[in-house]
């Protein structure tokens, strides 16, 4: 599954960055603004 996250505002419509992290997502795609976030369900 993947997202993109707003860095530095945790205003909708993409959530805060740090929200993801804490919940196994990992950085694909780094960017100033919004990076690219992966969570891998077949663990």
């Amino acid at each position: 599954m993947e997202t993109f996250a707003r860095r530095g505002s945790a205003e909708r419509p993409s959530g805060p960055v740090a929200f993801d992290l804490r919940h196994g997502f990992g950085v694909v795609r780094d960017d100033a603004e919004f990076p690219l976030l992966r969570l891998n369900l077949f663990r």
